[in-house]
């Protein structure tokens, strides 16, 4: 359950400025029409299909998208329609409102199917129940979709999703500002619509620096839909690769993101030349789930083999915990790593993990730790003569959407920069060439070889210029 603050808004004309009890509840069926009432037969047709955006100069792809339909039923409390002004400007309202949300799914043109939701039956019902929904009498096996409006008195506001029941509820407590109707409720519904979908709360990851007494680094609020919920507009990697395995299909467990881990998980511990460094110690600290804390008593503390890695016994995210969120007691970790009378951190997200199942089911996964020596570089009053080989941090870091490398060159060298991921898949080489003396700059703006944008995360860049060989790390927030 997320909690967010209220918003403001202007009010469509037809909605009065007082405060009602608004609930609404919808069936949401995958594959298939559900058979539609006299009552909404008689006030409306169903939605123009959405066509997704297109790239200029490329035509749309939605004609060769299989279509993923999920038909709703829309139950309305006499309040919502006293306040939406009738039954047939409510029923509007809602038709509306669901249209914004498949714009939402289907314009970035990101997933493998054309996403519909369509409202095709409506009816009224008594409001009378808790927030989280009026369940009783309904069959289990179909989706719900309730929102409920209350008064000042309930503060703050907040969206949840059962995979049980197969409820989506909103609660929304500002009526003077569009009601459930406007545009940050619909924000919201977004990003419950994304859970119905399978979608993960990507948001569980985030760290606060405040909240990490190991080494007090944030790990950074993803930006994205499920990493979010105002006005965000971009779907995530990990979000993307679920939604499109669920395709057409009704979730049925709470569990389902069990299934989506590598065979084995484990860390690959390096030095600068991509040595492997043996007798490493490494420390994980979890982030349980909705705790948004690094615990400050690691979990476990391992020392890498000859080949430099560790290697997990047991999933260390835990997924026997069948009364934790998605069925998974740790959405992140705290990386520790000491060698050599140094000391390094990194994170191991949920997402990072599962992205590489993602990429391939029957992969081993090993999280590279880079363990940096230092190269010495000239002094500030010699400009221009440098004594050795550097690459330099970027900066900003974290970034969004550039960001610039600077790398230190002896003498006249041919030279590369290439950005690769955490799976050490490259991603953007971002110079090869013949290069002399003094320092130089590179610049990514976040994009791969084919110019399109990469998902947030951590990526590594690596310099390599005649025997030298140095590598560094930088984070991508979107």
């Amino acid at each position: 359950m997320e909690m967010v603050q209220g918003s403001s808004f202007r009010a469509r004309p037809a909605i009065p400025g007082v405060v009602l009890g608004i609930a609404l509840v919808m069936v949401l069926l995958a594959g298939g029409t559900a058979a539609a009432s006299e009552l909404v037969d008689s006030i409306f047709t169903a939605p123009e299909r959405l066509v997704p955006w297109s790239p200029p100069g490329q035509s749309s792809l939605v004609d060769t998208l299989p279509l993923w339909e999920f038909t709703l039923a829309v139950g309305f409390n006499q309040a919502t329609i006293t306040l939406a002004g009738g039954l047939d400007n409510a029923v509007a309202y809602a038709r509306e409102q669901i249209d914004t949300i498949n714009s939402r799914f289907n314009t970035p043109g990101v997933f493998e199917g054309e996403i519909r939701f369509v409202i095709d039956t409506a009816y009224a019902f008594d409001s009378t129940g808790n927030p989280y929904g009026c369940l009783c009498g309904r069959d289990f096996t179909l989706h719900y979709f309730d929102i409920w409006t209350f008064t000042d008195e309930l503060r703050g506001s907040w969206g949840v999703y059962s995979p049980i029941t197969h409820l989506v509820s909103l609660v929304w407590s500002e009526v003077d500002d569009g009601a459930a109707f406007g545009p940050w409720p619909t924000d919201i519904l977004v990003h419950e619509f994304g859970h119905s979908r399978g979608a993960f709360d990507i948001y569980l990851q985030w760290v606060p620096a405040d909240s990490n007494a190991v080494n007090g680094e944030e790990y950074p609020l993803d930006s994205t839909i499920m990493g979010s919920t105002q006005a965000a507009t971009i779907w995530d990697g990990h979000s993307i690769s679920v939604i499109n395995l669920m395709a057409d299909s009704v979730i049925t467990s709470a569990v389902y993101l069990r299934r989506f881990f590598p065979t084995t998980i484990g860390l690959r511990v390096a030095g600068s030349e991509a040595e492997p460094l043996v007798g490493a110690e490494v420390r994980l600290y979890p982030v349980e789930v909705r705790r948004f804390r690094v615990e400050t008593t690691p979990m476990l503390t391992e020392y890498t083999d000859a080949g430099g890695e560790v290697v997990f016994a047991d999933n260390p995210f835990d997924t026997t915990c069948d009364m934790c969120p998605f069925g998974i007691r740790n959405a992140n970790f705290l990386v520790e790593v000491s060698y050599g009378g140094q000391t390094v951190y990194d994170w191991l997200p949920l997402t990072e993990v599962q992205s590489a199942y993602f990429a391939n089911p029957d992969t081993v996964y090993r999280k590279l730790i880079v363990v940096e020596s230092a190269t010495p570089v000239a002094d500030e009053g010699e400009p221009g003569l440098p004594v050795g080989f550097a690459l330099r941090q970027n900066h900003p870091n974290p970034f969004n959407p550039s960001t610039h490398v600077e790398y230190v060159l002896p003498t006249r060298s041919h030279v590369t920069v290439t950005v690769f991921d955490m799976l050490g898949r490259r991603v953007r080489t971002l110079v090869d060439a013949v290069m002399g003396s003094g320092t130089h700059t590179a610049t990514w703006d976040g994009s791969d070889e084919r110019g399109k944008a990469v998902a947030s995360g951590v990526y590594l860049y690596r310099m390599e210029a005649g025997e030298h060989t140095e590598s560094r790390r930088m984070v991508l927030v979107r």
